[in-house]
Protein backbone atom coordinates (compact mmCIF):
# COMPACT_ATOMS: atom_id res chain seq x y z
CA UNK A 1 0.00 0.00 0.00
CA UNK A 2 3.01 2.55 0.90
CA UNK A 3 4.91 1.78 -2.27
CA UNK A 4 1.46 2.66 -4.36
CA UNK A 5 1.23 5.61 -2.14
CA UNK A 6 5.17 6.49 -3.52
CA UNK A 7 4.76 5.92 -6.73
CA UNK A 8 1.65 7.84 -7.37
CA UNK A 9 3.16 10.97 -5.67
CA UNK A 10 6.42 10.55 -8.23
CA UNK A 11 4.08 10.41 -10.98
CA UNK A 12 2.19 13.76 -9.34
CA UNK A 13 5.65 15.89 -9.15
CA UNK A 14 6.79 14.10 -12.77
CA UNK A 15 3.45 15.25 -14.35
CA UNK A 16 4.10 18.67 -12.65
CA UNK A 17 7.19 19.04 -13.81
CA UNK A 18 6.30 17.75 -16.99
CA UNK A 19 3.12 20.70 -17.37
CA UNK A 20 6.02 22.93 -16.17
CA UNK A 21 8.02 22.48 -18.97
CA UNK A 22 5.48 22.35 -21.44
CA UNK A 23 4.47 26.58 -20.24
CA UNK A 24 7.96 27.18 -20.17
CA UNK A 25 8.51 26.38 -23.91
CA UNK A 26 5.18 28.01 -24.38
CA UNK A 27 6.27 30.96 -23.28
CA UNK A 28 9.02 31.14 -25.24
CA UNK A 29 7.65 29.86 -28.85
CA UNK A 30 3.68 30.86 -28.81
CA UNK A 31 4.61 34.93 -30.03
CA UNK A 32 6.71 32.86 -33.04
CA UNK A 33 3.76 29.98 -33.35
CA UNK A 34 0.97 32.44 -33.40
CA UNK A 35 2.54 34.85 -35.80
CA UNK A 36 3.60 31.83 -38.19
CA UNK A 37 -0.05 30.69 -38.47
CA UNK A 38 -1.25 34.42 -38.73
CA UNK A 39 0.98 34.50 -41.64
CA UNK A 40 -0.38 31.33 -43.26
CA UNK A 41 -3.53 32.59 -42.98
CA UNK A 42 -2.87 35.93 -44.38
CA UNK A 43 -1.14 34.19 -47.52
CA UNK A 44 -4.13 31.37 -47.69
CA UNK A 45 -6.65 34.90 -48.56
CA UNK A 46 -4.36 36.44 -50.99
CA UNK A 47 -3.51 33.43 -52.50
CA UNK A 48 -7.60 32.36 -52.93
CA UNK A 49 -8.02 36.23 -53.84
CA UNK A 50 -5.40 35.95 -56.79
CA UNK A 51 -6.99 32.99 -57.92
CA UNK A 52 -10.25 34.30 -57.64
CA UNK A 53 -9.10 37.46 -60.22
CA UNK A 54 -7.52 34.55 -62.27
CA UNK A 55 -10.82 32.72 -62.48
CA UNK A 56 -12.50 35.93 -63.19
CA UNK A 57 -10.21 37.51 -66.09
CA UNK A 58 -10.28 34.00 -67.57
CA UNK A 59 -14.34 33.67 -67.78
CA UNK A 60 -14.50 37.60 -69.13
CA UNK A 61 -11.32 36.22 -71.69
CA UNK A 62 -13.90 33.41 -72.34
CA UNK A 63 -17.25 35.66 -73.13
CA UNK A 64 -15.49 38.17 -75.03
CA UNK A 65 -14.31 35.42 -77.52
CA UNK A 66 -18.20 33.79 -77.20
CA UNK A 67 -19.41 37.32 -78.43
CA UNK A 68 -16.80 37.40 -81.46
Amino acid sequence: EMLRSLVGSEMCIRDRLLGQQFIDWWEQYSSLIIGFVVALIILSVLYNKAKAKKAKAKEAEAEAIESE
